[in-house]
C-alpha cells in the first residue's frame, strides 16, 4: 500500500490530482441533501423515556408549542386605556399567526361572574379597552395581579409586564413551519414596537427558541469557521514559510471538509448544533495531519535531496504514525454512538467518517500537491534542534522528578471534578448576542418561568376529575407547590373549581373552597365549559372523558439538579398524599433538557472506557509490545 501511494504521488501525480477532483465532484453532490433541524425533539432518542412520557402528555391535552410576547410599560403600569388598547389589539392579531389554535391574554382572558345567588356569567376581563373608565381599569388591575390563573404567568405582581401566550399547532416535522411561525412573530413584535413607541416588546417561547438554535448555528458557520480557516492558514504560513505549502494545507482543508460533509448528506444526516461541531474537528486534524508530514518532508527536502526522494521518506516515516492516530481517533468518536443524544451519535460518526477521508487525502492528495507545486527546499531546518534536544535530556535526567510532578499536577487537578454541574438550562445555550437569549432572560426575570413541569394527574374512574376527594388532594399539591423553592407559578384545575364555587353562591369569600358534591362540581364545570368561546376551551387542561387533569410548575432559572429534585419531591408528595392513579412521571421539554446530561455523561463514559481499551489493543500490534500498548492508557 505505501509503495503504490508513493509510486502514484510522484510518477502520476497530474492523474491522481484529476482522479481525486472527479472523486470530490461525486461527494460534493451530497451537500444538496444536507438540512438543518430546528425541532428541539431531534435532541432526543426515539426511545427517550421522558420524551415518549413528553408526547403522550400532548396526546392527551393539547400540544404546547407556543410564541410568548411581553408587554412591558415603560412608564411602570400597563392598566391604562392605551396600553390595554394594544394588548388587545395584539391579542386579535396573534390569531393570525400561522397555526396558532389558542391565543392567551389578559384581555382575553375568561372572567368569571357572579349572576344572583346561584348563577354565573363568563366574559372577556377586557371586551372593549375604548370605554373603559378610570374605576374600570383599576378593578380590572386589582384582578389581574391576585388571580392565581394569572399573575405570574401572564401578568407580574407590579402590574407594569403583561404577555400574550400563542400556542401553534405544529406537525411532527414541522422544520419548514417553525420558520414560518418565527418570522411571522418577529414582524408582528417590530410592527407593534413602531405603534407603541411606549411598550417594550420581548419574545421567547418555544417555536421562537428552535429559530434562534438553527440561526445561531448557521451565524456561525458563517464567520467563526471562516476566521478559524484564515487564522490557522495565517499561523501555518508564519511557521513554515512556505507560500506553496500553506496553499497545499489549504487545498486539503477543503477536499476534506467538502468531501465529509457531502458523505454525510448522502447518508442523509441532519444538522443540529452539536453535529456542526464536525467541520472544526476534522479540519483541525487534517491540519494537524498536514503540519506533521509537512514539517517532515521540510526536514528531508535540503541539501542535494530532490523532492521525489524527500516525498518518498516523508511517506515512509509517517505512514504507520499517521494511520494509526488517525484510526484510533475515529475509534474514540465512534464510541459516541453509546450517547442517548443523536446529534452526538451524528457528531461522532461524522468526525470519525472525516478522519477516514483526511487519512485518505493526506496520503494521497498532500504528496501529489508537493510534487507539483514548484515548493522550495529550505536551506536549514525549521525547527531549533538544539533546544528540543536539551529539553529531551531534561526529562530523560529528571524522568522520576517529572512524573511525579504530573502525577501530582493531575491528583490535583482530579478534585476539579467534585465541582462539575450538571446544568442544561437550554435557553442558556445562547449567549447575550442573540435576541431571543435576551429577551428570554428578561421574561424570566420579570414575569414568569420559561422552565417548566408538566404532569397528567388522573382520577380513579372517567369523569373522576369533578370527585371532592380528587379535587382536595388536587389542592393541597397545589397549595405545597406554591410553597416550594424556585417555583413563580402552579397552573392547576383546583383553582377553577374553587372560583366557580365562589361565583357561584354570589361570590361569598367562605365558598373559595372545592364544591361540596361531585354534581354540584360537574354542573359547575359544564356551565363554565358552555360558556367558554372557541380557541379558549379547556382541552389544555382537561382530557375527553374527564379523568386527568394537567397540572403545570413553572419556576425561576433554577439549576438542572434543582429541577430534578422538584421533580423527585413532587413525586414523591404525591405518593405519600395521593391515590395510586395520581402518581405519574414529570414532562416537558425542561425536564428533557434536565435529564439529557444525566443520561448522556452515563452513556459516554461507558464510550470512554471502551475507547481506552480498544485503542490501547490496537497500539500493541503496531508497538509490538503489551507493556507500551498498556502505557498509553497512562497520558489518556
Amino acid at each position: 500500500m505505501l509503495g503504490m501511494t508513493t509510486l502514484l504521488t510522484t510518477k502520476y501525480p497530474w492523474r491522481v490530482l484529476f482522479t481525486l477532483l472527479l472523486l470530490l465532484v461525486v461527494l460534493a453532490k451530497g451537500l444538496t441533501n444536507l438540512t438543518f433541524s430546528n425541532d428541539y425533539r431531534d435532541y432526543f432518542s426515539d426511545e427517550n423515556p421522558q420524551l415518549l412520557e413528553w408526547e403522550k402528555l400532548q396526546k392527551v391535552f393539547t400540544k404546547t408549542d407556543n410564541v410568548f410576547v411581553s408587554v412591558s410599560a415603560k412608564q411602570n403600569d400597563v392598566f391604562t386605556k392605551q396600553h390595554l388598547q394594544a394588548i388587545y389589539a395584539l391579542t386579535e392579531e396573534s390569531w393570525l399567526v400561522p397555526y396558532t389554535n389558542r391565543v392567551d391574554s389578559i384581555t382575553n382572558y375568561q372572567h368569571v361572574k357572579p349572576v344572583g345567588d346561584d348563577d354565573i356569567e363568563v366574559t372577556a376581563l377586557v371586551e372593549d379597552p375604548d370605554v373603559l373608565s378610570a374605576q374600570d381599569l383599576r378593578e380590572i388591575k386589582e384582578l389581574a395581579i391576585n388571580h392565581p390563573q394569572l399573575v405570574h404567568r401572564l401578568i407580574n405582581s407590579q402590574g407594569t409586564t403583561t404577555a400574550v401566550n400563542i400556542e401553534v399547532q405544529l406537525p411532527d416535522d414541522a422544520k419548514e413551519q417553525i420558520v414560518e411561525v418565527s418570522e411571522y412573530a418577529y414582524k408582528l413584535k417590530e410592527k407593534f414596537s413602531e405603534s407603541y413607541p411606549d411598550l417594550q416588546f420581548h419574545l421567547t417561547g418555544s417555536v421562537p427558541y428552535n429559530h434562534a438554535m438553527t440561526e445561531a448555528t448557521k451565524g456561525d458557520m458563517k464567520s467563526l469557521l471562516p476566521a478559524m480557516y484564515l487564522l490557522i492558514l495565517a499561523l501555518f504560513a508564519l511557521l513554515t514559510r512556505s507560500l506553496f505549502a500553506t496553499i497545499a494545507v489549504w487545498i486539503l482543508m477543503i477536499f476534506s471538509l467538502v468531501s465529509m460533509m457531502g458523505v454525510s448528506g448522502w447518508f442523509g444526516i441532519v444538522l443540529m448544533a452539536p453535529s456542526m461541531s464536525a467541520p472544526t474537528i476534522v479540519t483541525t486534524l487534517a491540519v494537524a495531519n498536514a503540519v506533521h508530514l509537512i514539517m517532515s518532508f521540510f526536514r528531508y527536502y535540503k541539501g542535494g535531496v530532490t523532492k521525489v526522494e524527500a516525498i518518498e521518506k516523508t511517506l515512509q516515516t509517517n505512514w504507520s504514525p499517521i494511520l494509526i492516530t488517525n484510526i484510533t481517533t475515529a475509534i474514540g468518536f465512534l464510541t459516541m454512538n453509546l450517547s442517548d443524544v443523536p446529534p452526538y451519535r451524528d457528531l461522532g460518526n461524522m468526525v470519525a467518517l472525516g478522519l477516514m477521508i483526511v487519512l485518505f487525502f493526506t496520503l494521497l492528495l498532500l504528496p501529489t500537491l508537493l510534487r507539483l507545486l514548484p515548493v522550495k527546499p529550505k536551506k536549514e531546518a525549521l525547527t531549533k534542534k538544539s533546544m528540543f534536544t536539551r529539553f529531551g535530556h531534561v526529562v530523560v535526567n529528571n524522568h522520576r522528578l517529572v512524573a511525579g510532578l504530573f502525577i501530582a499536577v493531575a491528583i490535583g487537578a482530579s478534585f476539579g471534578i467534585t465541582k462539575l454541574e450538571l446544568n442544561d438550562r437550554f435557553i442558556e445555550w445562547m449567549d447575550t448576542r442573540y435576541e431571543f437569549r435576551n429577551d428570554s432572560d428578561f421574561v424570566n426575570e420579570n414575569l414568569t418561568g420559561l422552565y417548566r413541569l408538566d404532569w397528567g394527574i388522573e382520577a380513579e374512574t372517567e369523569g373522576g376529575i369533578t370527585s371532592p376527594d380528587y379535587l382536595t388532594r388536587l389542592s393541597n399539591l397545589t397549595d405545597w407547590a406554591r410553597k416550594q423553592t424556585g417555583v413563580v407559578h402552579v397552573h392547576s384545575m383546583s383553582d377553577i373549581f374553587k372560583e366557580l364555587n365562589q361565583k357561584f353562591h354570589g361570590n361569598a369569600p367562605e365558598y373559595y373552597r372545592i364544591p361540596d358534591t361531585k354534581e354540584l362540581a360537574a354542573q359547575l364545570l359544564l356551565i363554565y365549559e358552555l360558556s367558554l368561546p372557541m380557541g379558549l376551551d379547556l382541552n389544555n387542561m382537561i382530557d375527553v372523558s374527564k379523568s386527568s387533569t394537567h397540572f403545570v410548575i413553572r419556576t425561576a432559572n433554577l439549576s438542572t439538579v434543582e429541577l430534578l429534585g422538584l421533580e423527585r419531591d413532587t413525586k414523591e408528595w404525591l405518593k405519600a398524599n395521593g391515590t395510586p392513579s395520581m402518581v405519574s412521571e414529570a414532562a416537558s421539554t425542561s425536564i428533557l433538557f434536565a435529564n439529557i446530561s444525566k443520561r448522556n455523561i452515563r452513556s459516554l463514559l461507558t464510550g470512554t472506557v471502551l475507547a481506552l481499551a480498544l485503542i490501547s489493543l490496537i497500539l500493541i500490534f503496531p508497538m509490538r509490545s503489551i507493556k507500551f500498548g498498556l502505557l498509553s492508557l497512562v497520558p489518556n
